[in-house]
């Protein structure tokens, strides 16, 4: 790419014709999520160096990587290119180690009845390494297909974050759910989404650190 020498300067969009350079698809690679494109160039005018994504006027960029497993590309969205390279070197690597899936269109609703059918078999334990009771799983259905299911359950697993499921809390509080009503509804999703993200299912569980009232 040239010797420490030569001076660059960054041209924040790519002339009309420049040719669109891209990583190769198996290993993902920049993708703007608008059109417009930095380059960097010789300050002499030269040929385009590797071209860099362009966030401007607060516009967010893509960056993806490539799951041969799921044969499909792994998405986000970055405010910076710093925080979105920094992403693209963790996710290759994760995804090489076989710790990182692209995600699914399984809804939480089909997670849910999995989980339940898993606990009522004993094939899902609780914290304690001990089957589920099956009061206990009676309980958990009743609070879950009353009050997360209805606003969650068609929301594809993996498009619920932490700050679904704390305003979800958060309503709960406000018409005066007691804390117990509150516990046993968030303990079961807790248990749901720990196992979604032990199986790849989820990149990030956004249950953790959900403090019960």
């Amino acid at each position: 790419m040239g010797g420490f020498g030569r001076r660059r300067q960054l041209v924040c969009c790519a002339p009309q014709n420049a040719p669109v350079l891209r990583a190769p698809s198996d290993q993902g690679g920049l993708a703007p999520w608008h059109r417009r494109r930095a380059y960097e160039h010789d300050i002499a005018g030269r040929a385009p160096l590797a071209p860099v994504v362009a966030a401007t006027a607060g516009r967010p960029m893509r960056l993806g990587v490539y799951s041969k497993r799921d044969k499909k590309k792994i998405r986000e969205s970055f405010p910076t290119l710093a925080a979105a390279r920094n992403w693209r070197t963790d996710s290759l690597k994760a995804v090489n180690d076989k710790k990182l899936r692209a995600p699914s269109s399984r809804t939480l609703r089909q997670e849910v009845e999995e989980w339940f059918t898993g606990a009522s078999q004993g094939r899902i334990l609780n914290r304690q390494k001990q089957r589920y009771k099956p009061a206990v799983l009676r309980i958990y259905r009743i609070s879950l297909d009353k009050r997360v299911l209805p606003e969650l359950g068609d929301r594809r697993l993996a498009d619920i974050d932490h700050a679904d499921l704390l305003e979800l809390k958060e309503e709960l509080l406000g018409v005066g759910r007691s804390a117990s009503t509150i516990r046993n509804t968030f303990t079961p999703l807790q248990a749901v989404f720990r196992r979604a993200h032990k199986a790849s299912r989820v990149p990030v569980n956004p249950s953790l650190d959900l403090e019960a009232p």
